[in-house]
C-alpha cells in the first residue's frame, strides 16, 4: 500500500484541479452566485496549497470551513436533503477533501468522486452538447487516471488522452447492447425528488400580472411540433394549456380540481369541428407538470392522457423525461358544454374589486346591446387609448391591473387577458383565461415547428350562447404582429410594427442544424421508451419481448463484446511485442556475434551489467537500449517515439 501513499507534485494537483472544475461545471453553475464564489475560493486554496507542497490546514479551519458550508447551504435552499441540496452538498464536500488532500489514495477517492459527479450530471441534463461535453469530461478524466498511475510519466499527455478514448471506445458495443436491449418500463424502477425540477422554465399553476413575463426572456424550448399534413395558419396556433375561471388578490387559478377528469369520449362529444383535422406529434421537454399542450380545440388524445374539464389536456403522470405524442386538433370549431357551475365561475369579480375598473366597465356597457357589441366596445377603447406592448411594463403588484388600465396603458399578455376578463364579467359577460403558447419557429432544415418559452401566451374564451366558448386575445387587437410572426423575429430584428424580410442569416441556419440535431436526440436517445424499443425490435422479427428473453440477448451480447475487446487488446498488445521482442533478440545477437555468452534464464538488467562491463566503450549506448526494453516490455509504454528510437537503436549498434 506504499505507493497509495506517496506525496503528489504540485504539477498533478494542478492538472486535477483543472479536470476537477471542468467535471463538476453544470451542476456549479445552477447555483446561485455567491455559492459559486464559495466554491471556486476553496479550491483556489486548494491550488495554493500545492504551490506550497501542500501545507497541511489545521482541523480546527478544516472544521469551522465544514460548518459554514453546511450553515450556508441550509440557508440557501432550507434543508440539507434532495437533489438541489444534496447535489451542492456533494461538490462542496469535493472541494473540501482537495484541501486534505496530499496522497495517491486521496487522489484515488477524488477521481472516483468526480467520475460519480458526472454520472449525477448525465441524469439531470440531457441535453446533447451537454452530454458532448460530459464525455468530454469522461475522457479527461480517465486520462488523467492512466497518467496518474504511471510510476515514471515518459509520455506527453495527448498519449494519455488518446489512450483514453480507445479504452472508452472499447466500452461502446456493450453501451450500445444495454441502451438496445435493456427492458425499458413505463415508469422508472426508482424516483427523484421533485426538486431537481424546480429550476425548469415553464409555467406555474396559477397566473398573476409578471408570471409569463418572467419566462418571457427564455429561450428554452418548450416542445416540438410535426404536422402530419396540414400546417395551420399562424393565428391559429394556439397551444392550450390551464384554464384559470378564479381570481383572489390579483392572482387567477383554476376552480376545477385537478382530478376532475373527463373521459375522452364525453369531452370530444362537447367539440362540434368545423372543417379538416389537423394531425400532429408534440414532443415535450421534462417540466415536472401535467400539461400537454394541444393546438386549440383538441379533438383526440393519446391514451396516456386524460381530458380535464375547460377542454385541457393532461398526461396521466408528471412529464420528467422527454415524451412525444400524437394528437389531432380542429381550429374552427363550437363548444357544447353549457355547464352552469362553470358559467357562475366566470362571472366571479374579486371581493376588493376596483371601483374605478368596474366604473370603466358600466361606461363602456353603456349602449351597447349584445356580448358581441360589449367586447368590440373594450377592445376599441384599448386601441383608441394608445395602449402598446411591452416585456417590461412600469408597473407595481399591489395594484397592477388598475394601473395598467388607467396610468401606464402598457403591459404584457397576461395584463391584457386579466383586464379584459375583468371587464367583460363587469359587463356581465362569463370570461375565463387560458394560458398556453402561441405560434412557433419553423425549423427548415427539420421540417418542424420550435415553440419556446417566450412564446408564452395568455389569452381568453368568452362564453356565446351560439357557440359556446369563443376564443378572443386582447393582445391581438393591440400587437398582431405577436400573432402573425415567431417571437424569436420579432426580439432578432426589434420588429414591432416594422417590416421584416424573413432573410435567413448564417447564424440562423446553424441554429437551425443545432436545433435539429437537439430534437433527434431528444427523439432518439432522450426519449427512447418502452414504444420505440418495441418498435425497433419489431423490425428484427422480436415481437413483444419477454424479460427472460431479452435478459439472454444482453448475456449473449455482454460475451460477444467482451470477446471481442478482448482479442482486440491481446492482437494490439502481441503486434507491439512482437516487433519490440524481434529488436531484442537482434541485440542479444549482435552482443553473441561480439563474444558476450548468453543466459536463456537471464533478464535485461543482468544482461546489462554484464554487458557494459565487458564492452566499456559502449557501456553507455547499451544501458540506453536495456532502459528502453524495460520501459516498453513491463511498463507496457505503448509511445511510438520510444518504440522508433529503441528501433533505431538497436540497428545503430554495432
Amino acid at each position: 500500500m506504499k505507493t497509495l501513499n506517496l506525496i503528489l507534485l504540485p504539477k498533478t494537483w494542478y492538472t486535477f484541479i483543472g479536470i476537477s472544475t471542468l467535471s463538476v461545471l453544470p451542476h456549479l453553475l445552477q447555483f446561485p452566485v455567491y455559492l459559486i464564489i464559495a466554491w471556486l475560493g476553496i479550491t483556489a486554496a486548494t491550488l495554493y496549497l500545492a504551490q506550497n507542497k501542500k501545507q497541511k490546514v489545521a482541523g480546527i479551519i478544516k472544521l469551522l470551513l465544514l460548518i459554514l458550508i453546511t450553515v450556508l447551504l441550509y440557508k440557501t435552499f432550507g434543508t440539507l436533503i434532495g437533489a438541489t441540496a444534496g447535489t451542492a452538498l456533494l461538490l462542496f464536500a469535493l472541494a473540501l477533501k482537495l484541501i486534505e488532500s496530499t496522497t495517491k489514495r486521496d487522489l484515488l477517492i477524488l477521481i472516483f468522486l468526480n467520475y460519480f459527479i458526472i454520472a449525477t450530471e448525465f441524469i439531470l441534463y440531457q441535453q446533447l452538447f451537454t452530454s458532448l461535453y460530459l464525455f468530454l469530461c469522461v475522457v479527461l478524466l480517465t486520462a488523467f487516471w492512466v497518467y496518474s498511475n504511471e510510476r515514471v510519466a515518459l509520455q506527453p499527455y495527448p498519449y494519455y488522452l488518446r489512450y483514453a478514448v480507445k479504452l472508452l471506445l472499447q466500452t461502446l458495443p456493450i453501451i450500445i447492447i444495454l441502451f438496445v436491449f435493456f427492458p425499458r418500463l413505463p415508469t422508472p424502477l426508482w424516483s427523484l425528488p421533485k426538486d431537481p425540477y424546480k429550476g425548469i422554465s415553464g409555467f406555474e399553476e396559477n397566473m398573476k400580472p409578471g408570471s409569463l413575463q418572467s419566462i418571457a426572456q427564455s429561450p428554452a424550448i418548450a416542445f416540438y411540433v410535426e404536422f402530419t399534413d396540414q400546417t395551420p395558419i399562424p393565428s391559429m396556433r394556439y397551444w392550450r394549456g390551464s384554464v384559470l375561471d378564479h381570481i383572489a388578490h390579483g392572482e387567477w387559478s383554476s376552480s376545477i380540481k385537478v382530478n376532475e377528469q373527463k373521459f375522452p369520449d364525453e369531452m370530444q362529444a362537447m367539440i362540434q369541428p368545423h372543417g379538416v383535422e389537423i394531425n400532429y406529434h408534440i414532443t415535450l421537454q421534462p417540466h415536472n407538470q401535467y400539461w400537454i399542450f394541444a393546438l386549440d380545440m383538441p379533438t383526440s388524445i393519446p391514451v396516456n392522457a386524460l381530458y380535464r374539464q375547460g377542454f385541457q389536456v393532461r398526461s396521466i403522470d408528471p412529464l420528467r423525461s422527454v415524451q412525444r405524442f400524437k394528437l389531432s386538433s380542429s381550429p374552427f370549431y363550437r363548444t357544447k358544454n353549457k355547464d352552469p357551475w362553470l358559467i357562475k365561475q366566470a362571472l366571479q369579480l374579486p371581493k376588493d374589486f376596483s371601483p374605478r375598473i368596474n366604473t370603466l366597465a358600466l361606461q363602456l356597457k353603456q349602449g351597447t346591446q349584445t356580448k358581441l357589441e360589449r367586447i368590440n366596445s373594450v377592445l376599441t377603447w384599448f386601441r383608441d387609448n394608445d395602449f402598446a406592448y411591452t416585456l417590461e411594463p412600469p408597473i407595481t403588484q399591489e395594484h397592477a391591473i388598475e394601473e395598467f388600465l388607467f396610468e401606464h396603458q402598457q403591459g404584457y399578455c397576461e395584463y391584457y387577458a386579466s383586464a379584459f376578463t375583468l371587464l367583460m364579467r363587469a359587463m356581465g359577460v362569463p370570461t375565463r383565461i387560458v394560458t398556453g403558447y402561441q405560434g412557433g419557429e419553423f425549423n427548415p432544415v427539420a421540417s418542424h415547428f420550435i415553440v419556446r418559452q417566450w412564446d408564452a401566451h395568455a389569452w381568453t374564451e368568452v362564453w356565446m350562447d351560439s357557440m359556446g366558448w369563443v376564443r378572443i386575445d386582447p393582445t391581438a387587437n393591440i400587437a398582431p404582429n405577436r400573432i402573425q410572426f415567431p417571437v424569436s423575429k420579432l426580439r432578432n430584428n426589434n420588429f414591432y410594427g416594422q417590416d421584416n424580410n424573413f432573410t435567413y442569416t448564417l447564424l440562423e441556419k446553424i441554429n437551425f442544424i443545432r436545433d435539429k440535431l437537439n430534437f433527434q436526440w431528444d427523439q432518439w436517445i432522450v426519449g427512447y421508451n418502452q414504444k420505440q424499443q418495441n418498435n425497433l425490435l419489431s423490425k428484427f422479427g422480436i415481437d413483444q419481448p419477454s424479460w427472460q428473453y431479452l435478459s439472454q440477448i444482453l448475456t449473449v451480447g455482454f460475451i460477444l463484446s467482451l470477446l471481442l475487446s478482448s482479442l482486440f487488446i491481446l492482437y494490439q498488445r502481441m503486434e507491439k511485442q512482437d516487433v519490440i521482442q524481434q529488436d531484442y533478440k537482434k541485440f542479444c545477437k549482435k552482443l553473441s556475434a561480439k563474444g558476450l555468452v548468453l543466459f536463456k534464464n537471464e533478464g535485461p538488467q543482468d544482461l546489462c551489467q554484464r554487458a557494459a562491463i565487458k564492452f566499456t566503450d559502449q557501456q553507455q549506448r547499451i544501458k540506453i537500449i536495456i532502459k528502453l526494453y524495460i520501459q516498453l516490455r513491463y511498463q507496457l509504454t505503448k509511445n511510438s517515439d520510444v518504440i522508433s528510437r529503441f528501433h533505431k537503436e538497436v540497428n545503430n549498434f554495432s
